[in-house]
C-alpha cells in the first residue's frame, strides 16, 4: 500500500507477518496497534486510527477503514510516511510492522 486517496472511502487489509517476512501472526492477539500518516522527518501526524476506532480485526488480519472526508491531505514525492505500530498483551508497543513513503492523490469529485 504506497497510494492513498484524498477525501475517499477506503478499505485495506494489512496482514501482519513474523519477522521472517512469512510466518502470519494473527492479529487478534494483539492488545493495541496505530496507523498513522505523518510529515515525512516529524512526528507531526495529519491521520491516526487505532483499535476499536477506524483499526479493526477481522480474520487474523488487521484492517484500516479510512472514512470519506477524513484524509482531506494530497501529497506525492516523499512529503508523507505511514507507519503501522501494534502491542502485545503486555502492552509494549513494537517496532513498526512498516514504515515508508506513501503518496496522497486527490479525487475528482463526481459533478
Amino acid at each position: 500500500m504506497s497510494v492513498l486517496y484524498e477525501n475517499a472511502y477506503q478499505v485495506i487489509s494489512l496482514p501482519i507477518v513474523d519477522a521472517d517476512g512469512v510466518t502470519p501472526i494473527d492479529a487478534s492477539t494483539f492488545a493495541e496497534a496505530e496507523y498513522r500518516i505523518k510529515l515525512t522527518g516529524t512526528c507531526t501526524d495529519v491521520y491516526s486510527a487505532s483499535l476499536a476506532g477506524q483499526l479493526t480485526v477481522v480474520g487474523t488480519n488487521l484492517q484500516l477503514i479510512i472514512l470519506e472526508n477524513t484524509l482531506a491531505i494530497t501529497g506525492t514525492n516523499g512529503e508523507y510516511t505511514h507507519y503501522l505500530r501494534t502491542a502485545t498483551s503486555g502492552g509494549q508497543l513494537e517496532a513498526p510492522v512498516f514504515d515508508s513513503t506513501v503518496d496522497i492523490l486527490p479525487v475528482c469529485g463526481i459533478v
